[in-house]
């Protein structure tokens, strides 16, 4: 068990031992965590070298020991030690819908604020993520940060999709609805699809209100348009541009190479915890495609050059002129030190 604040190791029951990675006091704390080590004479023993942030500590002991008529025998063997790092508080992040595209959101918000540098660990669970902080007050400025970007209470939906306001709702709303649609969930906004009339609410009226989704867009079917009639002039809701409008549809898959791309957090991810991979990737491939189609929605989000991009010339033909795409003026250039290094190699070879 190992504390990152002070750099001490505890040693049980209660004590804790400060020592830095790789001396002496180090070695001799590992040596002695040892079992059985006193039915054998120890030689010598030493660090074999692993990646700083591997969070693994192996030591390469020898050993003898007499086993027949005087003979002795010696003995080399690794030994590895998990470091586990010492929390004092868990910040546990929940949503109970059937999708993960809150989350992915989140993330990139999380990033680009680097809301997360005092974590510990950071690690998926089936339904959330948990975050773990060494410190109580760094957990707490963390959960204050997700309340500003985000309605959040505990143990409660913070994702909606398709909803059925109940009848008192919908009359205090102005008779919305009652079907609406839920179309951003920082600042939860509901919009009817049948008149485009649209209600904003903040985190304390929704919580009060407290309505649950009919359907969430796992339950959705992707399709494709073919024919888009317009029926309606243009109403411009939170940024995004709405109209009502007959269409003909049909189902057909189909993916693009993209231009951009994100960063993701490290997150620790045990079996037993491990979710559809299917699903998830499902749903990321979702959440990019909200990012193309809504610029308020990117609005705090760090999008990346992708280097590996290679566009399609049949793609590019297919989707046409009308397919959502972010500019690239938009984009960041994802600065590699290590390749940056090289080039700084280059230029002083060729002076």
């Amino acid at each position: 068990m190992h504390c990152p604040e002070c750099n001490s190791y505890l040693q049980p029951p209660r004590t804790w031992i400060k020592a830095q990675l790789e001396p002496k006091e180090l070695l001799t704390f590992c040596v002695k965590r040892l079992k059985n080590l006193n039915k054998v004479r120890l030689v010598h023993a030493e660090f074999i070298w692993t990646e700083p942030h591997s969070k693994r500590i192996k030591v390469k002991l020898k050993v003898q020991k007499e086993v027949l008529n005087g003979a002795i025998l010696d003995q080399s063997y690794a030994v590895e030690y998990v470091q586990q790092e010492h929390w004092v508080a868990a910040v546990q992040l929940r949503q109970h819908v059937s999708h993960r595209r809150t989350f992915f959101y989140l993330e990139q918000l999380i990033l680009k604020h680097d809301a997360t540098a005092s974590a510990i660990k950071i690690k998926q669970m089936e339904q959330g993520i948990d975050f773990f902080f060494s410190n109580r007050s760094h957990g707490v400025k963390f959960v204050e940060f997700i309340g500003m970007v985000a309605p959040m209470k505990s143990r409660n939906d913070k994702q909606l999709d398709l909803i059925c306001l109940p009848l008192k709702v919908a009359a205090s709303l102005g008779n919305l609805g009652p079907l609406v649609n839920c179309t951003k969930v920082t600042n939860v906004a509901l919009l009817d699809p049948l008149t485009l009339r649209v209600c904003y609410l903040d985190a304390d009226r929704y919580w009060r209100l407290l309505f649950k989704s009919l359907l969430t867009s796992r339950q959705l079917v992707e399709y494709i348009m073919l024919d888009v009639e317009i029926i309606s002039s243009e109403v411009n809701v939170g940024g995004s541009k709405y109209v009502l409008a007959d269409a003909q549809v049909a189902r057909k898959k189909r993916g693009k190479p993209r231009a951009w791309k994100l960063k993701s957090l490290d997150i620790e991810v045990d079996d037993k915890n491990r979710t559809d991979q299917e699903k998830i990737n499902l749903e990321y491939e979702q959440f990019l495609k909200d990012l193309e189609e809504n610029p308020e929605l990117r609005f705090n989000i760090s999008l990346y050059r992708n280097k590996d991009y290679q566009p399609s010339e049949m793609t590019s033909v297919a989707d046409g002129d009308d397919i959502p795409s972010i500019p690239l003026d938009e984009l960041l250039a994802d600065l590699d030190l290590s390749e940056a290094e090289a080039e700084d190699e280059d230029d002083d070879m060729k002076e």
